[in-house]
């Protein structure tokens, strides 16, 4: 079994899947041990304070990202994730679509409840 920490606290790593929604994240560098779960494949981040899309990068494998709920403003560094076919990104403070180009298998994207004023930046792939 995986366990990752946060804020003292174990969590599992079910089914390459790691649900941590609710719990007041500002930062994803602050879950020690997320960046070696080279293998997961789900990663729920919904409902908290994350405020900059970061430290992902080693989650090469990862296919479904949540992160709804959160302070995001721009779409950034997602560019390792090439295997993302699931983004959920509903109810952030984005303005504006950008940085998904390189999200080859994206297949599901939700955006709602931003405070995004024009649609661009969605090339069909």
């Amino acid at each position: 079994m995986q366990f990752i920490t946060y804020q003292g606290q174990k969590f599992e790593v079910s089914d390459n899947t790691l649900i941590l929604g609710n719990h007041g994240i500002e930062k994803i560098s602050k879950i020690i041990g997320l960046k070696g779960l080279l293998n997961l494949e789900a990663l729920y981040l919904f409902n908290n304070k994350i405020s900059e899309i970061r430290d992902l990068n080693n989650l090469i494998n990862l296919e479904k990202l949540n992160l709804y709920g959160n302070k995001i403003k721009k779409i950034k560094n997602l560019y390792p994730l090439t295997k993302v076919d699931t983004l959920f990104l509903s109810e952030n403070k984005f303005e504006e679509i950008k940085g998904l180009s390189e999200l080859k298998n994206l297949q599901n994207l939700s955006l709602e409840d931003n405070q995004i004023s024009e649609i661009k930046g969605l090339a069909a792939n």
